[in-house]
């Protein structure tokens, strides 16, 4: 690894750190828990305990006990590749694996998720249960990235057992204590009349973390949600409001008459309307409808609504005849890219591009989906293709639908890309209609959102400008663009206001903490070369923090205080 990379390396860390700083330091009364809800990402395994001391009505409170989480958990986040994903392993052997009867990215919407949970069957032993063993099985095997189990998020344990164990068996806290160490959040339910809780409380390592059935309550339920919530939200402490980017969206549908299907779209498109859509017009969502069969037709584009009844009105009205036969969906997304690039008919260079495609993996010309598929990744657009047919995709099929969708693998008219937010789904029967939304407004969450901070924040930056210090002065430069472009949401009295002091023998303050107001002129003053006389020797770092110091006592007395210190170890003046 080259100096430089190292370099750039450390400056990534300490750039993720701030961000973690700016969102973990407010008090808790500062958490709005409904803002963590919506971008809450979290794999969650329910870990049963199925020996035979546990009967058929305690194997059916385990059960019930899992929906009623499943309800609390998923209240107001979704479910799926890109929010809440559940999972349930069945145990009971100190030999036999833990039976994983629900992987984590099998179910995408919660009444599929709790019709299975409802269906499984206790295939007891008549041997005590090793929980340790089993912690073993989980993380080997439920966790694995080929079960659903995502690389980036976080993960919670959920053990429901009779607790019924010998309190001299250290292997289960020892390997509890490792998968917290990991970083896994554990909890426990007990279901059993006396449940060994010495034991219990060392799985969970707090009181907290341990609820008992049948006394649980849903408010007990919430507890361990909103927990979950302050440990793995991203925009947890200081951050309370949401706002979300311009949009515009296009839907591209598929008229086809092997598009059998069809009939389902209108309802489809108004679902995402209402479900996700929150204003419609040039301040918010734009919405567009192109639709396909061996002809291309645009039966809206997207300035010409700027409400949601007369949106809605237009999906109902009547629509262009394209022709039964042929499937161009190349062509469809090509007309969608021309929407999207031509200001006439309302597309914005600033909006954030969205395409939401039915599509029934029966391309007429590959060469044009490829084109358009290049052209969509050239814009950064997150496609979302769906699949409303009554049969299955096959392979060949789902090869068109990962080339449509961006996806690198669908199987089954099923995959998502967490990275780019674009995602496949199949759609049958159109029940599910109500899950696929629900997947894209957590696509839409994700990506075209962001929260901001409750609190104003006054950040001075201070700079050694000494001899010893100049040649890491562009890995500084760098530094301090990204955290202004990446973490700082808006700069000025409202937001974040950013101050700067150059030190070397010698201490001068570059501008003020209410000098500038955007972040084009924050950046550019930053980065225009130094003109005050710092001197190059000498390194007087504690004479440049005291002026910050003297800066942060004139600037706002409600802001939390930062301060970005560069500097090469050398102080002249150490006390």
């Amino acid at each position: 690894m080259t100096m430089m990379t190292m370099t750039m390396l450390k400056m990534n860390i300490i750039l993720s750190a701030l961000s973690l700083l700016l969102a973990s330091s407010a008090t808790a009364n500062t958490i709005d828990l409904n803002v963590c809800a919506r971008k809450m990402s979290i794999d969650v395994i329910f870990l049963i305990d199925i020996c035979d001391k546990i009967d058929a009505a305690g194997y059916t409170s385990m059960k019930n006990l899992i929906n009623s989480m499943g309800d609390v958990l998923l209240e107001k986040s979704s479910m799926g590749p890109f929010g809440v994903q559940l999972a349930v392993a069945q145990y009971y052997s100190t030999t036999k694996k833990a039976e994983l009867a629900i992987k984590l990215n099998q179910f995408t919407d919660l009444a599929s998720f709790k019709g299975k949970v409802n269906s499984l069957v206790k295939d007891s032993g008549t041997v005590l249960t090793k929980e340790e063993t089993r912690l073993t099985d989980v993380e080997e095997d439920a966790l694995r990235a080929v079960n659903g189990a995502r690389a980036a998020v976080n993960k919670a344990i959920i053990i429901i057992t009779d607790g019924y164990k010998d309190a001299t068996d250290e292997a289960v806290p020892l390997r509890a204590a490792v998968l917290q160490d990991l970083g896994y959040y554990i909890y426990a339910v007990t279901v059993g009349t006396y449940p060994n809780t010495d034991l219990i409380n060392k799985i969970t390592n707090s009181k907290e973390n341990i609820l008992n059935v049948p006394s649980a309550t849903d408010a007990e339920f919430n507890n361990i949600k909103n927990q979950l919530l302050l440990k793995t939200c991203s925009v947890a402490a200081a951050e309370s409001t949401f706002s979300c980017k311009p949009v515009d969206v296009i839907f591209v549908l598929d008229q086809s008459i092997s598009a059998d299907n069809r009939v389902y779209a209108r309802s489809f498109i108004i679902r995402v309307i209402n479900d996700v859509i929150t204003n419609v017009g040039p301040n918010g969502a734009q919405v567009g409808l192109v639709i396909y069969g061996n002809a291309i037709k645009t039966v809206f584009n997207l300035k010409n609504f700027t409400t949601k009844a007369d949106l809605v009105n237009a999906v109902n009205g009547e629509w262009a005849a394209v022709g039964k036969f042929g499937s161009d969906i190349g062509g469809g997304l090509l007309r969608a890219v021309e929407i999207f690039k031509t200001p006439d008919l309302g597309g914005r260079t600033d909006a954030q591009k969205l395409v939401i495609m039915t599509f029934d993996g029966q391309a007429k010309n590959g060469n044009t989906l490829t084109d358009a598929a290049n052209k969509l990744k050239e814009l950064k657009a997150v496609r979302v293709v769906v699949d409303m047919n009554a049969r299955p995709p096959v392979p060949f099929q789902d090869k068109q639908l990962a080339e449509a969708a961006g996806i690198a693998t669908v199987t089954g008219g099923e995959g998502s890309d967490s990275a780019t937010g674009n995602l496949a789904a199949y759609i049958n029967p159109p029940s599910k209609i109500e899950s696929v939304v629900s997947q894209i407004e957590g696509i839409t969450t994700s990506k075209f959102c962001v929260a901001s901070c409750k609190q104003p924040l006054d950040v001075v930056f201070v700079f050694d400008q000494s001899i010893s210090a100049s040649n890491k002065l562009q890995h500084t430069l760098n530094f301090v663009k990204s955290l202004i472009n990446d973490v700082f949401t808006t700069i000025g009295p409202s937001g974040v206001q950013v101050g700067l002091i150059l030190y070397g023998n010698q201490v001068a303050k570059q501008f003020d903490l209410n000098k500038y107001k955007t972040k084009a002129e924050l950046i550019t003053a930053i980065t225009t070369p130094v003109t005050a006389n710092t001197g190059q020797f000498g390194s007087a770092v504690g004479s440049g923090l005291e002026e910050a110091v003297t800066m942060f006592n004139g600037g706002r007395k409600d802001a939390r205080k930062l301060v970005v210190l560069t500097f090469d170890g050398q102080a002249k003046d150490g006390h």
